[in-house]
């Protein structure tokens, strides 16, 4: 269903007032900080299931979005 005229500047009022939140900004200025202190880490190879276990990965979000 398209966005009226007015929908769509009030999604533009709250996306820009959501990227612009204290936090986020704060979050952004630290962002080089944060990059360096990470520069040496590494998540384990077993950190990503999405590959292998996809399948019930979907079963178990339908099942939470179920109720």
């Amino acid at each position: 269903m398209p966005f009226g005229d007015e929908t769509k500047r009030q999604m533009g009022l709250l996306s820009t007032r959501n990227a612009t939140l204290p936090t986020i900004l704060d979050e952004m200025n630290r962002a080089p900080e944060n990059f360096t202190a990470l520069r040496s880490a590494a998540f384990p190879g077993g950190h990503y299931l999405h590959p292998t276990q996809s399948p019930a990965i979907a079963a178990e979000t339908a099942a939470l979005l179920a109720g």
